[in-house]
């Protein structure tokens, strides 16, 4: 486990454990805690941002779910904001894509790295 905290409260119910009871219960808390987590798998992915009128949402929605890009926002107002995340090394080629099917009538602003559950 990395950068991880478990914090475990224990209120009084009138038995007293000792310092050995309350280690075993803290040990088997956080034990139980760690077991339900599960583990996920995290991937280091681009972080950016798209900003196109209405009519390209269709065509840039089907090529979201065509190529599995993660959508982490979308804004609606005078033109669709859309947060998205991809791995890395697919951020180049996604670009061109994106500026292809909208005739380069997409402002696209990329972001940090971060590594997100994939």
């Amino acid at each position: 486990l990395k950068d991880v905290v478990i914090v475990v409260t224990r209120y009084f119910g009138g038995t007293l454990l000792g310092t050995g009871g309350l280690v075993r219960a803290y040990t088997d808390a956080a034990k139980a805690a760690v077991e339900d987590a599960g583990v996920a798998q995290m991937q280091l992915m681009q972080q950016f941002s798209i900003v196109f009128d209405y009519p390209f949402t269709g065509s840039i929605d089907h090529l979201m779910e065509q190529d599995g890009i993660s959508r982490l926002n979308a804004e609606y107002t005078d033109k669709v904001r859309y947060d998205l995340a991809v791995p890395e090394q697919k951020y180049d080629a996604l670009v061109k894509l994106l500026t292809e099917l909208t005739s380069s009538a997409i402002d696209i602003e990329r972001g940090d790295t971060a590594y997100v559950p994939g």
